[in-house]
């Protein structure tokens, strides 16, 4: 699988490429200290905020094309509305596939 695909991000953009780059410039700059805010959330236990956050990262993602982060958050965010609260094989996969795409988007 692609990191980004971008077939998906031009959909959502309607072919307009232009706003498909500022929307992902966008998603690096926000989600970029998604982790370390995830991980606070937990840490104040406050599954509310960080299953909302699993679940903005997981919209986003999915309408940018970047299918591995969608499909990772959307692990993350299932197990936090299951209540889980032991949630590091989840977190760290996402971070893997988050780190990937934030890494490929420092070109824009």
């Amino acid at each position: 699988m692609t990191i980004l695909d971008t077939e998906i991000g031009l959909q959502s953009t309607m072919g307009n490429q232009q706003l498909l780059d500022r929307l992902l410039i966008k998603f690096r700059d926000n989600h970029s200290s998604f982790i370390d805010n995830f991980k606070l959330s937990l840490q104040q236990n406050d599954l509310e905020t960080a299953t909302r956050s699993a679940h903005s990262l997981k919209s986003n993602a999915g309408q940018l094309g970047a299918m591995s982060v969608f499909e990772a958050a959307k692990a993350l965010e299932s197990s936090c509305r299951q209540g889980r609260t032991e949630l590091s094989t989840e977190l760290n996969a996402l971070e893997t596939e988050l780190n990937a795409v934030l890494e490929q988007l420092e070109a824009l």
